[in-house]
Parts: structure tokens; sequence; C-alpha cells
């Protein structure tokens, strides 16, 4: 285009800045470097064809144009470089921040498991004291050593039940209360509600009537469970405490999952 457009005298020469500010812009330093001295060769070539020798003074003008153009060249790759390494810092800064926002949510959210938690501990150890009991009059029964096999039959059946429940306290709450990574897992959503309604059926006793309907077909779907159960704990908390101040007593709480269009959904 220079060439064809005035020759050396022309001031379309300027159009030789292109190739590299875009070589600046896009390239590795190496590359950008070769496509500065190409340029400048090119524009010798086309120079010398278009005016012809010219002695020292075609030489200056020459000198002058490629010093134009590796002085501009030069600057830009030097704005480039500082706002690429502007660019660099701050997005350290943001992943700085954005991790320790993260980690200041996941603490967050395990102090509210906890505090959740420790508002079933009174009724959780009230409902142990239950199945300890039966195991201390079992164990008495049996400890006398006057009872039939078919009575310590029924003595150890009752023990092995006792034991089993009390541990089914123990691991739910052990499950509810371990602190977990954000990241989920393939979660089953209806054993994540029948875990919370447990819970909540020792915190309650008789306090509340529930009605539990869940889908049997119901796919398992990639989730934070310690989460959803923590926002699952909220909604019985408050649907509790709503129909304690509309003055139902019972109250009744129903809580379903279903699924359909590709979405999963849990009321409460």
């Amino acid at each position: 285009v220079v060439y064809y457009s005035g020759g050396a005298a022309s001031f379309l020469w300027v159009m030789y800045l292109l190739p590299v500010f875009t070589a600046s812009l896009k390239l590795s330093r190496w590359d950008f470097l070769g496509t500065g001295a190409s340029v400048i060769l090119f524009l010798v070539f086309f120079h010398v064809n278009a005016a012809g020798p010219a002695g020292s003074q075609g030489f200056l003008e020459w000198f002058i144009k490629a010093a134009t153009i590796a002085t501009s060249a030069a600057a830009l790759r030097r704005v480039v470089r500082r706002e690429e390494s502007a660019k660099a810092m701050l997005h350290d800064q943001q992943s700085r921040i954005e991790k320790e926002r993260s980690e200041m949510r996941q603490s967050m959210q395990h102090r509210d498991r906890l505090a959740t938690l420790g508002t079933l501990t009174a009724s959780i150890t009230h409902e142990l004291k239950i199945p300890l009991h039966t195991v201390l009059m079992c164990s008495d029964l049996v400890g006398e050593g006057d009872i039939s096999g078919d009575q310590l039959k029924d003595a150890m059946k009752r023990i092995r039940g006792a034991v089993g429940r009390c541990e089914k306290i123990i691991q739910d709450m052990l499950a509810f209360s371990r602190k977990q990574k954000a990241p989920g897992e393939l979660c089953d959503i209806n054993a994540l509600c029948r875990e919370c309604v447990a819970l909540k059926r020792i915190d309650w006793f008789s306090g509340v009537v529930i009605t539990e309907d869940y889908d049997p077909d119901l796919p398992k779907i990639f989730a934070a469970g310690s989460e959803f159960q923590q926002v699952l704990f909220n909604l019985l908390i408050n649907a509790y405490q709503a129909a304690r101040a509309a003055g139902r007593a019972p109250g009744e709480l129903k809580i379903r999952s279903s699924a359909s269009g590709g979405q999963v959904r849990v009321g409460v």
C-alpha cells in the first residue's frame, strides 16, 4: 500500500507502524522483535525501490523513519508490559480476596451449624437417656440370672435395639456437625431430609405433627449436603415458630420432595 501510494515521499509510510503495534499487543517478546526488524527491512527495501539511491540525505530519511518506528514500538511495548503487570497484580489481589471471602463464608456456615446443633443438645441428651435406661434395666435383669431363655433373648434384643438407637442419634449429630468443604457431591436429598426431620423430632418431641412425603424416584443431585441441611433446618425452625406464634398446638408440618422438568424440589 505504501509503495504504490506515493513511495518514499508519501506520508503513508506510517502504516508500517501497524504490524509492529499489533505485535506488541498480541505476540511474545521475541516475535515482537522479529516483526519490528522485518518491518524496518521492508521500509528500507521499498524506500530504495521508490526513490533510488539518494546519498546521505536519503540515508538520513530512512534512518529517521526506521528510528521513529523502533522508538514508537518500544514505547508502546513498555506501556503494554506495565498494563500486563498491573492486570496480573490486580488478578492476584482479587484471587486472594476471593479466597479469604470463601474461607470466611465456610467458617460462618460451620459456626451456624454448630449453633443449630447446640439448640438440639439438651433434647438429644434427653433422647439418649431413654435407650440407655432400657440397656440398664435389661442388663440388671440379665445380671440377676434368674430368667428363662426366652426372657434372655428378649432382653438382649432390647439392648441391641437401644444401642442401635443411641448409635443412630450420635451418627446424625456427627454428620450434621462435621465441617465440609464447599465442593459438593452426589446427594440423596430424601436421605438428607430424613436426617433433619429425625433430629427435629427429638427436639420437638410431641410438640408438632410431622408429615413426610418423599418421591421414591427422586434422582441424586450434585450439592453440598451440609449446606442444604442447614437451609432445611432453618425452614423447619421457621415453620415451627410460625405455627406456635399462630397458636396452633400441636402444629402440623409437612415436608415433601418431587422432581419435574429437570429440577428437584423440596417443599416445607
